[in-house]
C-alpha cells in the first residue's frame, strides 16, 4: 500500500503519523518484508542505534549496506592470489579428504565497521541521538557519489526515539536531503517537528487510524478547501483581519494553519480558543485533567481570531480530526459574527461558547487586573490555585465535551 501510493504519487518521503497504537509500526513491518526487505536499508533508533554499525547476519542493516557498495575486486583478487599459492592438489590427492579455501570477501561481513565521535565533551563519546545523526550523515554522504542500486528504501520507524529535542530538526532535514539522493524514504513518528521539516507537501503525509491508511491530499487542495466560506467570498461578512492577510492567503495558511494542521495529526480531539485567555485556559485545562485521561491524545491551538476559525476547522476535519471550539459569541447583531457562530457551530463536533466574551463567563472584569490585559492572563493562575468555581466549571465544560465525542 505504501509503495504503491509513493509510486502513483511519484513522491520520494513518506511519514506515518497518529496517536498511540494505532498500527503505524504493523503496517511498515508488514509493508517492507520478504523480497522488498532485501531493497531495504533499516535503521533502527533506540539503544540499538550502535548496532546499526556493527557487523550482523541482518541483511537489512546498514552496515550490510555499506559492504554492497563497495568495490572489492582488487582486495578479491588480492585475496584470490594467495589462495592460489597453495598447492591443495598434493594434499587432495594422497588423502580421503577434500580440502578447499574460499574467497568469502562478498559474504563476509566484517570488511568495514564505523566509529563515530563527538566533540560535544570530554570523553569523545556521541549520544544515542548524536550516533543516530552520524548515521544518517553517513548514509547521505555514500549517497551523494554513490546511489543506491539494489537498494531503493530507506525505512525508519520513530527517529525521535532518544532523540535530544534540539536534534529534531537536524535529523528531519538530514532525512529530507537523503530522500532527493536515489532513495524513497520512509518513517513512522510521533514528532511534528521531525514531520515538519521532513516533508515538504501534505500528500507525503499519512494518518494511520485503526490500521488504515489515510492518505492526505496536497496542500493545494486543503487551502481551497478552507477558503470556501461566505466569510472569504462575500465582501460584507469579510472582517478586517482576513482582509489584511487575503492577498497573502497561501503564504498564511503554510505558516500559520499547516502547523495547527500537522499537531492535529498526532492526536484524535484538537481544542480550539482564540486568544491568550484561552490559551492560559488549555494548560490549566491539561495540567489538571491530562494524568487521569485513559488515552492522552488531546492537543490544543489558538486561532488568532474568530474569522479563521472556518478554514482551520474544515481543515482538521478533513484529515480526520475532531473538533472543539471555544469562542466568544461577539455582536450576534452583526451579520458577520452572526454567520461565523452558526459555521462554527455547524462545523465543529462540539463548542463552548460565550456571551458575550469568556471573561464575562469568569466573572474577571477590568477593575481585577487594572485594566492590564497580561494582568487578567495572570488571574487565571491564580483562579487555579484559588480553586475558583467558574474557572472549575469551564474545565469541566472542556472535560466532559472531550468525553461526549470520544
Amino acid at each position: 500500500m505504501l509503495i504503491e501510493y509513493m509510486g502513483k504519487n511519484n513522491i520520494e518521503r513518506l511519514a506515518l503519523v497518529g496517536t498511540n497504537s494505532q498500527g503505524k509500526s504493523y503496517t511498515i513491518s508488514q509493508e517492507f518484508k520478504g523480497a522488498i526487505a532485501k531493497q531495504t536499508i533499516l535503521v533502527a533508533n533506540e539503544v540499538k542505534a550502535d548496532e546499526n554499525l556493527k557487523n550482523t547476519a541482518d541483511s537489512s542493516t546498514l552496515i550490510n549496506w555499506l559492504n554492497t557498495l563497495l568495490d572489492n575486486t582488487n582486495a578479491k583478487k588480492a585475496i584470490q592470489d594467495e589462495i592460489d599459492k597453495i598447492d591443495l592438489d598434493s594434499i587432495n590427492d594422497d588423502s580421503f579428504l577434500s580440502i578447499s579455501i574460499n574467497n568469502n570477501l562478498d559474504s563476509y561481513k566484517d570488511i568495514v565497521n564505523a566509529e563515530i565521535k563527538t566533540d560535544s565533551n570530554q570523553w569523545k563519546k556521541p549520544g544515542s541521538g548524536e550516533r543516530f545523526l552520524g548515521q544518517l550523515l553517513l548514509i547521505s554522504k555514500i549517497l551523494e557519489d554513490n546511489h543506491a542500486q539494489s537498494y531503493k528504501y530507506l525505512v525508519i520507524d520513530e527517529p525521535e526515539q532518544h532523540l535530544h529535542p534540539s536534534l529534531y530538526i537536524k535529523v528531519a532535514k538530514i532525512l529530507n536531503k537523503i530522500s532527493t539522493q536515489g532513495i524513497k524514504v520512509i518513517i513512522a513518528s510521533h514528532s511534528p517537528v521531525i514531520t515538519q521539516y521532513f516533508i515538504e507537501e501534505t500528500n507525503e503525509l499519512c494518518k494511520v487510524i485503526d490500521g488504515t491508511c489515510n492518505f492526505l491530499p496536497k496542500i493545494d487542495e486543503l487551502i481551497t478547501l478552507s477558503q470556501s466560506f461566505d466569510c472569504y467570498q462575500k465582501e460584507e461578512l469579510k472582517l478586517k483581519s482576513y482582509n489584511s492577510i487575503e492577498t497573502k492567503y497561501s503564504m498564511y495558511f503554510k505558516n500559520f494553519v499547516l502547523p495547527i494542521v500537522l499537531n492535529s495529526l498526532f492526536c484524535n480531539c484538537m481544542i480550539l480558543g482564540e486568544g491568550a485567555m484561552e490559551r492560559k485556559v488549555f494548560d490549566i485545562y491539561l495540567l489538571k485533567y491530562a494524568s487521569t485521561m485513559k488515552n492522552n491524545d488531546v492537543n490544543y491551538a489558538i486561532v488568532d481570531g474568530k474569522i479563521f476559525f472556518p478554514l482551520v476547522i474544515s481543515v482538521l476535519k478533513k484529515v480526520g480530526t475532531k473538533v472543539i471550539t471555544i469562542h466568544d459569541l461577539d455582536d450576534e447583531g452583526n451579520p458577520a459574527h452572526a454567520y461565523l457562530n452558526s459555521v462554527i457551530k455547524e462545523l465543529s463536533d462540539e463548542v463552548i461558547a460565550f456571551k458575550p466574551k469568556i471573561e464575562k463567563f469568569l466573572e474577571i472584569t477590568k477593575d481585577m487586573c487594572n485594566g492590564k490585559y497580561r494582568e487578567s492572563i495572570i488571574l487565571i493562575n491564580e483562579f487555579y490555585l484559588d480553586d475558583n468555581e467558574k474557572l472549575n466549571l469551564l474545565l469541566e465544560l472542556i472535560d466532559k465535551a472531550r468525553e461526549k465525542i470520544n
